[in-house]
């Protein structure tokens, strides 16, 4: 089943926010220079999936959503409500002599935080710098959330030939003279425009990709030759989600299901939210189609494919429809559990002790909603409920880097710490948690728990008495309480504590039975 960091590993220090670029607009005058939109959404996105607190939805991804123009509100909104953005960014240019009108909204979907606008008229210079100016408009108000600009050395000669190379419709039909000629074309352009080497290469392995495609199974020598193309792109570009998730593909074509899975791994945790890379995921893992279900049904929400009505390009990931068509066909035999109803089933079969099926759910749940840290905790609770603290630790401080100010990650990965009896450790993590919350009760109960620990009674009275006091229902708050006052010999006050477990679970046997012990050592001093 699902690795439990498939959705943690390698991800960036803070949560990261969606960030959709649509198709630019190329308004009058500039009909014929459609090939510089194409560019500034490539290399927009680029340059989002570049930073630290961004992941952006790739352009073949977007497009996906908006291949007719005469509906296009309708498609925006229906892109809004499934793949949930957390920012859409909306540009339109003009082109006037070497002048460029660009008009730009960056829109959050959190409607706490106000649209960016921008209007400006840019030279046209060179490309990084106009990707550089647009991108100090994006955020110019807040400082603390600039955007660093990566530099690509591209010319505009380059920009041109290339663009207008990729999106010259139509296609000519794969293995075709025109394809062909389509191929050498590519050659041409990476002798002249070095600077799309990274981009040459990729487009190499993916014409042969679908080259290989064409029969089923695919042709495994032409795989092969597209996995060496696409090594040379990914030896540019490591960091590329896009490079990754086709090498995925090239391997399930070839039937390596493991070395699939490893590339989607790593192609979702360059840049989350990777439809693509989902797919591959769920078709890839267990024994059964049904096993990935979630993932598949999750992927097919990011990244659409319509088995009757193909892309208007030649899409090499459509080579998956015929594994894909039980979701295709919409013949599933249920609707898709949501997420707040996988937790809520999950977290009642983990309180049963049922590790395996409630990690099951949780794992999927984690599919379903990635950006959030509430199922991977789980899946690390469990490994530390199965004894498996190295595996719990791994698994924490992944999460950590990923959620770094989340209480609950601190808190149990103290209690790993504890569990393994490095209280020092425990203790800073503790305490680091309850900076972040400082009326958990279950930071409190744990931190006072270790301080009895370690023989720092006095501070472990204060915080179990402050913690009985703010939550005078929490029982195990009282039995640790009563538990400290007769290690402190202070007998009224640990029958007073105990008093209040018993009243509050009568069915504590544990406590009646403390009680009374306690109890009879206080009558000699009574009678007295």
């Amino acid at each position: 089943m699902l690795l439990s960091l498939f959705w943690v590993s390698g991800l960036e220090a803070r949560e990261r926010q969606v960030v959709a670029v649509l198709p630019v607009k190329v308004l009058y005058p500039a009909q014929g220079k459609q090939w510089l939109g194409y560019f500034l959404q490539d290399e927009l996105s680029r340059q989002f999936q570049l930073q630290k607190h961004f992941t952006a939805l790739s352009p073949g991804e977007v497009n996906r959503w908006f291949q007719d123009e005469d509906a296009e509100e309708i498609q925006l909104q229906s892109f809004q409500q499934s793949v949930k953005p957390h920012w859409i960014l909306e540009l339109e240019l003009q082109l006037v002599l070497k002048q460029l009108s660009l008009t730009g909204t960056f829109s959050s979907i959190n409607d706490k935080i106000s649209a960016q606008n921008f209007k400006k008229i840019l030279p046209l210079e060179k490309p990084d710098l106009l990707v550089k100016q647009v991108l100090e408009h994006l955020f110019r108000e807040k400082k603390e959330s600039e955007l660093i600009h990566h530099p690509q050395g591209y010319s505009w000669e380059g920009v041109e030939a290339f663009y207008l190379w990729k999106h010259r419709t139509p296609v000519p039909q794969v293995n075709s003279e025109g394809w062909k000629t389509r191929a050498e074309e590519l050659e041409t352009l990476l002798s002249d425009y070095s600077e799309f080497s990274e981009q040459v290469h990729h487009q190499k392995a993916t014409m042969l990709v679908l080259q290989a495609s064409t029969s089923l199974p695919a042709y495994v020598p032409t795989l092969n030759q597209a996995e060496t193309e696409l090594k040379q792109a990914i030896s540019l570009r490591p960091e590329s989600s896009e490079y990754h998730s086709l090498l995925s593909l090239i391997h399930y074509l070839r039937q390596e299901k493991l070395r699939a899975k490893a590339e989607a791994v790593i192609a979702n945790a360059e840049n989350p939210r990777n439809g693509r890379a989902l797919i591959l995921y769920g078709l890839s893992i267990g024994r059964k189609a049904s096993d990935g279900d979630a993932y598949i049904r999750q992927g097919l929400i990011w990244y659409p494919i319509n088995r009757d009505a193909p892309s208007l390009k030649p899409d090499p990931f459509e080579a998956l429809i015929p594994d894909l068509t039980p979701w295709l066909a919409g013949k599933r035999s249920s609707e898709p559990l949501q997420y707040q109803q996988l937790i809520d089933e999950a977290k009642e079969l983990y309180a049963q002790g049922d590790w395996d099926q409630s990690k099951t759910m949780f794992q999927d749940a984690s599919a379903l909603e990635p950006e959030l840290a509430e199922a991977p905790l789980f899946l690390a609770r469990i490994k530390i409920a199965k004894k498996d603290l190295k595996g719990a630790m791994r698994s924490l401080n992944a999460l950590r880097k990923r959620f770094p100010e989340d209480a609950a990650t601190l808190l149990y990965q103290g209690y790993v710490y504890e569990l393994l009896k490095k209280y020092s450790n425990a203790e800073i993590l503790y305490r680091k948690s309850l900076e972040m919350e400082p009326e958990n009760h279950r930071a409190m109960l744990r931190l006072s728990t270790l301080l009895i620990k370690t023989g720092k009674y006095e501070e472990a009275q204060s915080f179990l008495e402050s913690l009985t006091r703010k939550y005078p229902d929490y029982t195990v708050g009282w039995w640790n309480l009563g538990l400290l006052y007769q290690k402190l010999d202070e007998l009224e006050s640990a029958e007073q504590a105990l008093e209040e477990v018993v009243r509050l679970d009568p069915a504590n046997t544990r406590a009646q039975a403390q009680l009374e012990r306690i109890r009879e050592e206080l009558a000699p001093v009574i009678s007295q």
